[in-house]
């Protein structure tokens, strides 16, 4: 009997295990083996991305792993290496907490393989599977703390995620809604030189998309945009291209500081410097900061929740990445303050439930099986539909809509 082919396209080029995409060809019940001849069996395909597969596997113990097969091509594999070396110093600091946690990497076949813990659903997938309801106010700020202290731990260490979005953010356990930022690839040392191409478009911040030096800052930007996802459901700023995605931004606060005008190096590319830097294109929609206010309100009667959620997202978005608060900074911020409640009400209700005093974020299997795999994979298995978003584990985003991503 054959086994099931779960790499596409499934054919392999000649003398090579590997399809014309550089893609190792995998099926199910398939061996990843390490020099050391220690195996990892393929159970399923969890997703594929511009640089690999990820597929669910079973280590020789027992234990359920999330592997990243790197695509056999120096330019994947050189991209990849840099978000090893990140995991590791992350690991190294003890700081997986907040982190996706690296387990091991080996070479298999010409193909760089990245053993990581299996996690659950991406927060894009939770807002599509609730059908873009939105989170409430309580699970938001818990939700929005987390990333910040992560952020924060980052620049402590001087580095720059570089794409942080809902996609890139994974839920470890329901019940507590405990999350983990993964993705590391575009992470770099700040300050640096930009890149249009960092940042996925929805979440990138004015100055890398002005051309001007960028550094945590710009994780600042995606955030206040993750955080208005995450509570009504849409995208903040949902640009076509740069070009829509700076008229977007330059329409919803009126105009953008003069002096990142004056020395974006692709300034000229958006403004008319002669006519005082008039925006050259013409935004495909019109959102402004009343428009923001509205749908905040719109979405909840708790008044002072939503001012103050206003609040935040106009600091957090800052267009000027040299005033724009840092994470310590907006984890003091009114909005956010009420985390200490939060989690003494979530280890309250763990232990009235056990009888025993436990860790505040539980971690054991058999919860996160019931709360993360167990719960939601059963819901997709009855939804064919979800399948075709696949979950975001490891670090690479599975985002058929691609238009989100670029």
């Amino acid at each position: 009997m054959s086994k099931k082919i779960l790499t596409h396209p499934s054919e392999k080029t000649n003398l090579t295990a590997d399809n014309a995409e550089f893609d190792l060809v995998m099926a199910k019940g398939d061996h990843l083996v390490k020099s050391s001849n220690e195996k990892y069996m393929v159970i399923d395909m969890l997703g594929t991305g511009t640089f690999g597969q990820v597929v669910r596997c079973i280590s020789d113990d027992g234990e359920e792993v999330a592997i990243k097969v790197v695509k056999n091509h120096p330019r994947y594999y050189n991209y990849e290496m840099n978000e090893v070396r990140i995991l590791h110093k992350l690991m190294y600091n003890n700081l997986n907490d907040r982190f996706v946690l690296i387990k091991d990497v080996f070479m298999y076949k010409q193909h760089l393989c990245i053993v990581e813990e299996l996690l659950g659903h991406n927060l894009y997938t939770f807002l599509k599977m609730t059908k873009f309801k939105g989170l409430d106010h309580s699970t938001l700020k818990f939700v929005l703390f987390q990333i910040l202290d992560g952020i924060l731990q980052l620049s402590r260490m001087g580095i720059v995620h570089c794409d942080l979005k809902p996609e890139n953010i994974l839920i470890v356990d329901y019940t507590t809604f405990k999350v983990k930022i993964i993705d590391f690839g575009s992470a770099t040392v700040s300050p640096q030189e930009s890149n249009f191409y960092v940042q996925s478009r929805y979440y990138r911040a004015p100055e890398v998309i002005l051309g001007i030096p960028y550094g945590s800052s710009c994780d600042i930007w995606s955030v206040a945009c993750i955080a208005y996802e995450l509570y009504s459901g849409s995208p903040l700023f949902a640009g076509k291209d740069n070009m829509d995605q700076i008229g977007m931004i330059h329409r919803f606060f009126g105009s953008l500081p003069a002096f990142m005008l004056e020395h974006g190096k692709n300034s000229n590319i958006f403004f008319e410097k002669e006519n005082g830097y008039k925006f050259v294109g013409k935004p495909s929609s019109i959102f402004t900061i009343d428009d923001m206010k509205r749908i905040i309100n719109s979405k909840s009667v708790q008044i002072e929740e939503n001012e103050n959620l206003h609040d935040f997202l106009l600091k957090a978005l800052q267009p000027s990445h040299l005033l724009r608060p840092d994470a310590k900074s907006l984890m003091n911020h009114s909005y956010i303050k009420y985390k200490k409640p939060i989690i003494e009400e979530i280890a309250r209700a763990e232990n009235d439930r056990s009888g025993v005093q436990q860790k505040i974020f539980p971690s054991s299997k058999a919860q996160r099986h019931m709360s993360t795999t167990g719960v939601l994979l059963s819901r997709i298995k009855e939804n064919p539909d979800e399948s075709r978003r696949k979950v975001s584990v490891c670090n690479i985003s599975y985002d058929n809509n691609l238009n989100r991503n670029t």
